[in-house]
């Protein structure tokens, strides 16, 4: 892996890297039919991927703060040359969080995209793009409330799924609300 990094003033930091690796003996799931479940996981895989991926953060005065990254990648199986299955092509990330009407209290705005992925019947997933926001509020110094919108748009997002399962695809929820409070073991 080879990173470059550069920080301007105390407001951003860019980053820009590039990888490649072989990873062996991957932990794969198996035919045997003197397994319980005529299945076995045994260490046999063999992987090889490379990639490029980008990253700026920033932060105003105003406490307004952000991160963007950009990764290009491509994961493939050393024995088939196939493309590994779930394995994105493109990622994006991006986080937009500023203050609100009280002192540590913020609203947060975040979207995850992937690109198209492979299933195992060689069909593909669509990419997706679900946005999530979120909004925090300390009430002392070890807890705050905390509230989140996952999927505002309610997108259809699935997720091709190991041949463990009997169907190809993973539909993951629709919108979803959660509201939680945290007690944060160390407070800062």
């Amino acid at each position: 892996e080879l990173v470059w990094e550069r920080y301007t003033g105390d407001w951003l930091r860019t980053s820009a890297s590039g990888y490649w690796y072989q990873a062996n003996r991957l932990i794969t799931l198996t035919a045997d039919p003197a397994a319980p479940l005529a299945t076995t996981y045994v260490n046999e895989g063999r992987v090889r991927a490379h990639g490029l991926e980008l990253e700026a953060q920033f932060r105003s005065r105003r406490r307004l703060e952000g991160m963007l990254s950009y990764a290009l990648q491509e994961a493939t199986d050393r024995d088939t040359g196939a493309l590994l299955l779930n394995s994105p092509r493109q990622m994006f990330k991006g986080r937009v969080s500023m203050p609100i009407v009280t002192q540590g209290s913020s609203i947060a705005a975040e979207v995850v995209a992937v690109s198209s992925r492979r299933t195992l019947t060689g069909t593909t997933v669509p990419a997706a793009a679900p946005l999530n926001l979120s909004v925090v509020q300390p009430l002392e110094r070890s807890f705050e409330v905390f509230a989140l919108l996952r999927n505002v748009f309610d997108a259809r997002v699935a997720d091709p799924v190991s041949d463990s399962l009997v169907q190809n695809v993973v539909y993951q929820n629709g919108r979803t609300f959660h509201v939680g409070l945290r007690w944060k073991l160390r407070a800062q």
